[in-house]
């Protein structure tokens, strides 16, 4: 196989990121596999000096810094240089990840072995090495979408590809003609809910997403839910629906949507004031941004290949319970409030 800088580029977006940016980028660097390996670091707009540790010269990685001069949110950020990308693939990192040495020949080969997959998602682990991040996600037929296998020991996951529902933001692979065959990753939803939004779009263009336990991404994460996080992750929600599924389809599946809805509303009476509020402006937002869900609906009229049936075939009915239990009793101090579409310091 060639060498994966001859096959992919890696797109770090940063944000504020001064305790990770720097040994994430020293992680790649240091993998023997990454020689002369493209590294564009886009920086929405921090107001501290993290992105300057990727203006320097290291010895295997090449690195180019975009600074934008607003916060456009991580697909934003990786649409402002999708275009200047010539590789077959693009992968995509958080800052505060650290990527072990294979991880992405281990994805590269797995795609190669599967033509059908567009994308793929590595065994992300828990920083503290305890446990299971996500092996992918699993996508639920109300549009939200959970951590799979979340806080399990790592020895018992899978260890062998496998098909998912859904990609993991924090670390994939994907064609970088299929996203150009979907205009490009939506970022009507900005922040939080932008991976389980391409990975519905993935499917509605009938191709499908790998998980490669082999390869392996540890992650500073760390459970939170605060009122802004709860508004970006429904309003995603809200918009994903109405994008991705008929009017016909909403209508017979009301009955589930309502549960999903009164759960997600019940958390927020748990939680307090503040969530109700964020919960209530979902549905204002809606109100007054028709026309941007109108206008993502058709352009995922225009690409997708596969009917309602197929695209929700397969997601989960059932919640899982553990981490919807462990979002209600989160009272993590670790919430950084993310700036507003287009706002800047």
């Amino acid at each position: 196989m060639t060498r994966p800088a001859d096959v992919v580029s890696v797109v770090i977006v940063n944000y504020d990121s001064a305790d990770g940016l720097g040994t994430c980028l020293d992680a790649l660097d240091a993998d023997p596999d990454n020689e002369a390996l493209t590294v564009i670091v886009v920086d929405n707009a921090s107001g501290d000096r993290s992105a300057d540790s990727a203006d320097r010269n290291f010895a295997r990685i090449a690195t180019t810094l975009v600074r934008n001069d607003q916060n456009l949110g991580l697909a934003g950020a990786v649409n402002r240089v999708r275009g200047d990308i010539r590789t077959e693939k693009i992968a995509v990192l958080n800052p505060d990840t650290i990527a072990e040495p294979g991880w992405l020949r281990a994805m590269l080969e797995a795609l190669d072995a599967h033509p059908g997959a567009a994308a793929a998602s590595p065994m992300v682990v828990l920083a503290s090495g305890e446990g299971v991040n996500s092996l992918g996600q699993r996508l639920h037929i109300s549009g939200l979408g959970f951590n799979r296998l979340l806080g399990h020991p790592i020895s018992d996951a899978p260890t062998n590809t496998h098909t998912v529902d859904g990609l993991h933001g924090a670390a994939f692979v994907i064609d970088t003609a299929v996203l150009a065959a979907i205009g490009g990753w939506n970022d009507t939803g900005f922040l939080y809910h932008e991976d389980v939004a391409l990975s519905w779009s993935i499917r509605a263009l009938g191709r499908s997403i790998l998980a490669v336990p082999s390869a392996r991404v540890s992650h500073d994460y760390y459970l939170s839910m605060h009122p802004q996080k709860l508004f970006l992750l429904e309003r995603g929600r809200a918009l994903l629906l109405h994008s991705h599924l008929a009017t016909s389809t909403r209508v017979i599946l009301s009955p589930l949507l309502a549960v999903a809805s009164l759960s997600v509303l019940a958390l927020c009476v748990l939680r307090g004031p503040a969530f109700i509020r964020a919960k209530f402006r979902v549905w204002r937002w809606m109100r007054t941004h028709r026309d941007e869900a109108a206008q993502w609906r058709a352009e995922v009229d225009d690409f997708r290949q596969v009917s309602d049936r197929t695209l929700l075939s397969g997601l989960a009915w059932g919640f899982p319970i553990r981490q919807i239990v462990g979002v209600g009793r989160e009272s993590s101090a670790k919430v950084r409030r993310p700036l507003e579409q287009g706002e800047s310091r």
